[in-house]
């Protein structure tokens, strides 16, 4: 990183990576406005020439050799012969060997997010700057054809307005090592210092991937859903990128639009109030509705609950248990019953016999006054 210190205008704007990033605007009141060009930049910006200001910019700051592909790229711009040069020499002295990997990390990622990242990469690999990242990384016809067909993975899910929203650097990424074995992607992204959860993350997207697209050949719905249920959507998008097989490609579309939000409506819970026993038979029931959602068959909770009603029937001796259990229950309520109305009987009885007694004391007692 060059050193950074108080000094002049002109001095500052003369440690900015490239021309067009030189020019200034006088704020002060005396000749407030003024565009400030110390080095040409208008000039540049008019020829469309990316070119920068000294021979020791690559020295000072070797991530400038990416910055400058990607400002190319941006505004289809050109790199001038000279900075090209440049380029080359600081390849020679091996200067990108000392480069932090995550200040190239964070680079290769700006340079993802940019409009057409694949000519970016094509031209990163034309200066031999991919192979700082890994000396077996090239852009080879094939990777090309993976590159765009990233891009026109993505483009296409765009168009679905699906509302997820995938981590296209992390794509892009993925789709640049498609040709690196496991044990060369795990090199490449250490040299990029990858934070080491994001490359066990992007290891695993590669490797599911992969496999995936081995277990992929029926275009039975539900088999569909087994296979990529529970893959995120990056890897679903990057697989579907890697498919050469337009049958693979529809299955994975399948189920990004139809089949990747289908849940059943019913719960445990209704199966308790449909008197099934609770225990592993739940999870077969359960999956059993799913299958019959993907095919179609199920539209709603009502027509999942009949389905199971007919899948599915009570034990007799489970029923009979039930049923002798409601009887139980009904008797001991007759008994309680019953009971209950006999003290109420006795104590009625009681309350009279006392009525009684007492009316008789009071006539005795009114016939002795007398």
């Amino acid at each position: 990183m060059p050193k950074v210190e108080t000094s002049s205008i002109k001095k500052d704007l003369y440690r900015r990576d490239f021309t067009i990033n030189t020019l200034a605007v006088r704020l002060n009141s005396e000749g407030y406005g003024d565009l400030i060009d110390y080095f040409g930049g208008q000039r540049d910006i008019r020829d469309r020439v990316v070119r920068v200001l000294h021979n020791l910019s690559f020295v000072e700051d070797p991530t400038r050799a990416y910055r400058a592909v990607r400002f190319a790229e941006r505004f289809r711009f050109r790199i001038s012969k000279h900075t090209e040069n440049l380029i080359k020499s600081a390849l020679k002295l091996n200067l990108f060997d000392k480069l932090s990997g995550a200040r190239l990390y964070d680079e290769l990622l700006l340079t993802f997010n940019e409009t057409e990242p694949v000519m970016a990469l094509k031209h990163l690999s034309r200066y031999k700057l991919l192979g700082i990242i890994h000396t077996d990384l090239k852009f080879s016809q094939n990777l090309e054809r993976i590159l765009n067909d990233v891009h026109e993975t993505l483009v296409w899910y765009d168009l679905l307005f699906l509302g997820d929203e995938p981590n296209r650097p992390l794509m892009y990424l993925m789709a640049l090592f498609s040709e690196l074995d496991e044990a060369e992607i795990s090199s490449a992204l250490t040299r990029l210092s990858t934070p080491e959860r994001e490359k066990d993350k992007i290891m695993v997207r590669i490797g599911r991937s992969r496999q995936t697209m081995k277990n992929l050949f029926r275009d039975d719905p539900v088999s569909i859903y087994r296979v990529l249920n529970g893959l995120d959507l990056e890897t679903l998008l990057y697989t579907m990128a890697l498919c050469r097989d337009k049958r693979r490609q529809k299955a994975i579309s399948k189920y990004l639009v139809d089949l990747r939000g289908i849940e059943n409506a019913i719960k445990g819970d209704d199966l308790k109030k449909l008197s099934i026993p609770p225990g592993p038979v739940y999870a077969e029931i359960l999956d059993r509705v799913l299958e019959e959602k993907l095919r179609g068959n199920l539209a709603s909770k009502n027509e999942e609950i009949e389905f199971v009603k007919k899948i599915y029937k009570v034990p007799k001796k489970t029923a009979q248990k039930r049923l002798n259990a409601k009887k139980g229950t009904a008797k001991k309520k007759t008994k309680k019953s019953s009971k209950s109305k006999k003290i109420m009987a006795k104590k009625k009885v009681k309350e009279k016999s006392v009525k009684k007694t007492t009316g008789k004391k009071k006539i005795a007692a009114k016939k002795k006054k007398k």
